[in-house]
């Protein structure tokens, strides 16, 4: 698929056409997810998901957040129905958000909060995760690596 090529050139240093490929990507399952959001909306997720990645190594750090927001939005929507199914990709979409929050040397104060909370946000979801037994994909192991701050 194109997700995949997309991650295959950025690993091979190709990233202006791994970014080309997720781009398309993204298009084309923005395109499937409108006319069936069910079969194709955690595809549009996940693309989401790697083009902010893509945006962000590119110095798009502005288009890289909303694509992940994009990610996290729809996320939220199908972990809210299916968590077992959804909830480790939010978590990871979450985690993705956080770091492009970061990515600024000196968040503004609003940003600083969202990313306060967000960071809640992620630790609520890997309690739930640990404490259901959720199965999680080898990719996402590291929800389980650590134990959820208790505070949050």
């Amino acid at each position: 698929s194109l997700n995949n090529l997309s991650n295959r050139l950025s690993d091979a240093g190709r990233r202006a056409e791994g970014l080309v490929a997720i781009e398309r990507a993204v298009a084309i399952r923005e395109q499937l997810a409108a006319d069936n959001f069910a079969a194709y909306g955690p595809a549009l997720a996940s693309s989401l998901n790697n083009l902010s990645v893509d945006l962000a190594d590119a110095g798009r750090r502005v288009e890289g957040l909303a694509a992940v927001e994009r990610a996290v939005a729809i996320y939220e929507q199908l972990a809210a129905d299916n968590f077992a199914a959804y909830g480790p990709a939010l978590a990871n979409s979450l985690n993705n958000l956080s770091v492009r929050l970061g990515d600024c040397a000196e968040p503004t104060a609003d940003e600083a909060k969202r990313l306060m909370e967000i960071r809640a946000q992620l630790q609520l979801i890997m309690r739930r995760i640990r404490d259901e037994h959720i199965q999680v994909p080898a990719r996402l192991a590291w929800l389980l690596e650590s134990e959820p701050d208790d505070k949050g």
